[in-house]
């Protein structure tokens, strides 16, 4: 690897060095051949592909060699330190080497790397509460030295899965510079909140996951007799407080637990006295009211015996994921326009409920495009679903959702997508509106964008 200074040859190379040394589980093994090379007089190029191959190593002994050559002259060889670092290294050690970085480096590109580390390593799971975790955000942000650096600090948002960063996040969306970027966050965050950051592990592994995917036909299970000790653990992948616990043994009715008590832990180690133990429900569905307990890992332990196996068909702690399915809003006193170059092409077509009628643009997609609705009273939207019917290769390649209570004053983006064929769904951030706005930012030479029918989900 130390004598090539080939882009490609370096790439592969380094994939493979990684692949043979972690095949052996003596880490001084692992990164001897890396350091040795790093020793020699070799080209920048291949001392930054032997700094990534360090990083993806993530020998704790090693840290200070990368650390080391995050500070070198060269640049080159800085770059590839502080990229590798910031990309690969597997805990928070580094955080405070990232942060120094960020706002010292002279280099942008040696800070931006470093501000994707310092954000990525924030959302890692450790000591420091979210909210002084919030707290370095806001301080990088008001130290980013333009809005490159911000939208990378704004992105790394999104990994950090809590209420609080829910909050901190949104007010972002009205930043003309940042709101795409903040709307993808929120939207990450909500969907991990939902479930979508859940980790399931049980005594008996495989299938864990057929407890999320609200299906009553699939299921974990221990798949032998319950007697005393299996056990389920929910990691939410955020710190919150536990107030409730559903479990559903699905039809086949008997697979309940015949006891059982539950754990709540911050760190999956340390699990104390059961939060709340109970008998025999004699329901295959039941909620388990928690004592409001701070905890991010939940275990539910069975403690009976029967002849029946343990099941869990579904999962829901705090009623997450809610799996509720909106239905279309009345269309009835809905009123559609469109912009100006799409004059003569029939807004009301795509409300119609005809799907022989469309509106489209008239010519191929740009970007500014955009079609909306007044839905003639305040709702609830949750998902914007556009049909290109017959015309299938119509469909929007890219498109924001905003929302308004006047017509005058947007909000947003509130959801951002692509469309990938004739029915294109765009989830969006729970939002109260009247009126509607669908932005389409992508372009093609040929296809028009066109509405055969348009239905907002909501409530």
């Amino acid at each position: 690897l130390a004598d090539t200074d080939d882009a490609a040859g370096l790439r592969e190379m380094e994939r493979i060095v990684v692949k043979a040394a972690k095949m052996t589980g003596d880490q001084k093994v692992q990164t001897a051949a890396v350091l040795k090379s790093l020793r020699k007089k070799v080209p920048a190029s291949a001392r930054g592909a032997l700094l990534s191959a360090l990083a993806q190593l993530a020998v704790p002994a090693t840290l200070q060699e990368l650390l080391a050559a995050a500070k070198e002259e060269d640049l080159t060889v800085r770059r590839a330190a502080l990229q590798s670092v910031a990309e690969y290294w597997p805990n928070a050690d580094p955080l405070q080497a990232l942060r120094e970085a960020s706002l010292k480096d002279t280099d942008e590109a040696c800070r931006v790397s470093a501000l994707g580390g310092y954000a990525r390593l924030l959302t890692l799971p450790g000591k420091l509460p979210v909210r002084e975790k919030l707290a370095l955000y806001r301080e990088a942000l008001d130290l980013a030295k333009d809005v490159k650096e911000k939208r990378v600090l704004i992105e790394g948002l999104g990994a950090l899965v809590h209420p609080d960063a829910l909050a901190f996040v949104k007010p972002f969306m009205q930043d003309g510079t940042l709101s795409a970027d903040a709307c993808r966050a929120a939207l990450k965050i909500s969907e991990g909140l939902n479930g979508g950051a859940f980790v399931l592990t049980g005594s008996v592994r495989g299938g864990e996951r057929n407890a999320l995917d609200n299906d009553p036909k699939t299921r974990w299970t221990t798949g032998a007799s319950m007697r005393g000790g299996e056990w389920f653990t929910v990691d939410l992948g955020y710190e919150g407080e536990i107030r409730t616990l559903l479990l559903d043994a699905g039809p086949t009715g008997s697979d309940y637990p015949r006891g059982y008590e539950v754990y709540v832990s911050l760190d999956s180690e340390r699990w104390g006295e059961p939060v709340v133990k109970g008998g025999d429900p004699k329901a295959r569905a039941f909620t388990i009211t928690v004592p409001p307990t701070a905890g991010r890992f939940v275990k539910i332990v069975q403690t009976g015996k029967d002849g029946s196996f343990w099941s869990i068909n579904e999962i829901r702690v705090n009623g997450a994921p809610d799996v509720k399915r909106y239905p279309p809003l009345d269309k009835s006193a809905w009123k559609a326009s469109a912009f100006n170059g799409s004059k003569g092409q029939h807004p009301e077509y795509a409300i119609d409920g005809d799907l022989t009628t469309r509106w489209g643009t008239g010519g191929g997609m740009k970007p500014g495009d955009w079609f909306a609705v007044d839905l003639g009273a305040t709702h609830t939207v949750h998902a914007v679903v556009m049909n290109a019917a017959k015309s299938g290769g119509d469909y929007p390649r890219e498109c924001q959702i905003f929302t308004s209570m006047d017509g005058t004053t947007w909000y947003g983006p509130v959801g951002l997508g692509k469309g990938e064929g004739a029915l294109t769904t765009i989830p969006v951030l729970p939002s109260q509106a009247r009126h509607v706005k669908i932005v389409q930012t992508g372009s093609t030479e040929f296809n028009w964008w066109s509405l055969y029918d348009l239905q907002i989900l909501g409530e």
